[in-house]
């Protein structure tokens, strides 16, 4: 037992003794490797560029900046309407055309909505069609009314009918009805051919409400005629070549035309009430306008269910596949036009006085741009004004690719004026100082520097600098001992 009981002891100090020895010997290889890594990193020299501090207020060094390649034509494509996929049309990486059916989501009761919406203005278009068709079969027999009265009734008691001043073949005692009927003839016979001229070109489409109107006016006249007619038949004088049952036949004839006529006015009336009560827009006309409108209405439900792309150009990004379940207003495609890019970055307040579209940019990779937009105003989320890139024709980058951009001066330089004031950019906050680099011997050296107030993204120094000291422009990532070779 005493035996057991010093072997473990001994055990025990064995392996502390291990674990001792393996935390030395990997503590020494992470030293060596991890001082090896950071003068792999030391040897690493970062370009940077150093500018006069009156140079950096007066805006003559140059302005660098992130940029993100995008299309100048794109579009984020959301859905309407949430649902089941059950149609795929397109892939991504395909041309697609503007307006072109990327997918389908489930559809079949807004399709079914569109089916009954169109019957149902069918249908009311059918009977506008019928009402329109009424109408017309109402003219058409006024006119038929009008001619029998004047051709037939009334023209048998003429010597001549064609003849406007032909003589009537029944003495009167009538005098006045005599001269009141050759007073209103001419008119009625003008009315007989103007009815006959109309009457071979009206269809269903013509305006039939206005010639309701002129119709009801001179079947009105037409039947004034008749009664003057009835007057001078009615106090006809029997002569031996006009009998007694000669002048009742001319009564029945015309008493016959008249109930015609006024029969025909009726009609014409009931015609006008059925197409425009009491002047206002035709029943008919509103029951095919609301039909068109619950049509139209359930072609835009449809039509929320259908994702199409809004612009010719590629698709870029196109996440949805057969049987996904999509909310509205979930983003699933991105059409852009590749072949059309321009690079967008933004720049403070101060930084916008120092550039102007049409300027030069220097891009990475030695690409040159041209400045053609900048925002009048700030981005109201990044509180930055935004800058668009024209690229040259055959620059090689790649939509949503990053690249850094030098925005020179644009000329304009103004003398440095006032306290001194740096961009934040160029300042380094240590614990207990606040520095900024200039180049000795080609590695970085701190000057400590009073800070004063912040005004946007510049800083004013109450002491530490001069006009003249030449200082690093920006000392993000910097440390000091490193070295930096001047731009």
């Amino acid at each position: 037992m005493s035996t057991l009981k010093a072997f473990l002891i001994a055990w025990k100090w064995y392996v502390l003794a291990g674990l001792a020895i393996a935390l030395v010997g990997g503590g020494i290889l992470m030293s060596v490797l991890g001082g090896g890594a950071a003068a792999q990193l030391e040897n690493t020299k970062r370009t940077v560029e150093v500018a006069t501090v009156a140079d950096i207020m007066s805006g003559a060094t140059s302005l660098s900046t992130v940029a993100e390649i995008k299309s100048v034509s794109e579009a984020k494509i959301s859905p309407e309407a949430g649902g089941r996929i059950v149609r795929v049309n397109a892939s991504l990486g395909q041309r697609v055309g503007a307006g072109q059916v990327l997918a389908e989501i489930e559809n079949a009761s807004q399709r079914a909505a569109v089916l009954q919406a169109e019957g149902v203005l069918d249908a009311a278009k059918a009977a506008a069609g019928g009402s329109q068709g009424s109408a017309l079969t109402t003219v058409l027999s006024a006119y038929a009314a009008v001619d029998t009265a004047v051709n037939d009734a009334t023209g048998q008691i003429y010597t001549d009918p064609e003849n406007s001043q032909s003589a009537f073949r029944v003495s009167t005692r009538d005098t006045l009805s005599l001269a009141e009927m050759n007073r209103l003839r001419p008119a009625v016979e003008a009315i007989h051919l103007r009815q006959h001229g109309v009457a071979a070109s009206l269809t269903n489409a013509s305006d039939l409400m206005s010639e309701l109107a002129t119709l009801e006016n001179e079947l009105r006249d037409v039947r004034t005629y008749l009664d003057s007619v009835l007057k001078v038949l009615n106090a006809g004088v029997v002569r031996e070549d006009i009998s007694a049952a000669t002048i009742s036949g001319y009564v029945t004839s015309v008493t016959a035309a008249r109930a015609g006529v006024t029969a025909s006015l009726s009609a014409v009336i009931s015609a006008r009430t059925s197409l425009d009560p009491q002047g206002a827009v035709s029943a008919s006309a509103a029951s095919v306008k609301q039909a068109q409108g619950a049509y139209n209405a359930a072609l835009a439900a449809l039509e929320k269910t259908i994702i199409r792309s809004p612009i010719a150009g590629t698709l870029n990004n196109f996440t949805v596949k057969l049987g996904d379940t999509v909310a509205a207003q979930q983003e699933v495609a991105i059409v852009s036009n590749n072949a059309a890019l321009e690079a967008v970055t933004y720049v403070t307040e101060e930084d916008k006085n120092r550039i102007a579209v049409g300027q030069k940019v220097g891009i990475e990779g030695g690409t040159e741009g041209t400045i053609t937009k900048i925002a009048p105003a700030l981005d109201p989320v990044t509180r930055r004004i935004e800058v668009r890139i024209g690229l040259p024709s055959g620059a090689t980058f790649t939509n949503g690719q990053s690249v850094r951009v030098e925005l020179a001066k644009n000329g304009a330089v103004k003398p440095a004026s006032g306290p001194i004031s740096i961009p934040i950019n160029a300042i380094k906050i240590e614990a207990e100082r606040a520095i900024v680099y200039t180049v000795i011997g080609g590695k970085l050296v701190a000057k400590e520097i009073k800070l004063g107030k912040l005004s946007g993204a510049s800083a004013q120094i109450t002491s530490g600098l001069t006009l003249d000291d030449e200082i690093v422009v920006d000392a993000r990532g910097l440390k000091e001992g490193q070295e930096v070779e001047i731009k």
